[in-house]
C-alpha cells in the first residue's frame, strides 16, 4: 500500500546521517546518492495517496541535493516529475 511505503521512507529519511572524516568522500557521495533515491520513492508514494504538497517537497529536496554540473539528466528528469505532479 502507498501509505505504508511513505510511513516507511520517511521515517528512514529521519534516521540522522552518521558524521564521516574528511577522507571518506566517496562514502558520503554514495550516502547523498541513496538519500535522493529515498525522496523520490517517498514523493512516488505521496502522490499516490493524495498528497500533492508532501510530494512536492520531497522532490525539491532531492533537486537541490543533486550536483547540478555531474549529473544534468537526472536533474532533468526529477524537474520533469516535479512539473508533472504540481
Amino acid at each position: 500500500m502507498p501509505a505504508d511505503e511513505l510511513a516507511a521512507l520517511e521515517a528512514a529519511l529521519a534516521i540522522p546521517e552518521r558524521p564521516m572524516n574528511a577522507g571518506q568522500t566517496k562514502r558520503r557521495v554514495e550516502a547523498s546518492s541513496v538519500n535522493t533515491a529515498l525522496q523520490v520513492r517517498a514523493a512516488e508514494a505521496a502522490f499516490a495517496v493524495g498528497r500533492a504538497s508532501r510530494a512536492t517537497a520531497f522532490l525539491e529536496a532531492a533537486i537541490g541535493a543533486q550536483d547540478t554540473r555531474r549529473d544534468r539528466v537526472r536533474l532533468g528528469l526529477l524537474h520533469e516529475r516535479l512539473a508533472h505532479i504540481r
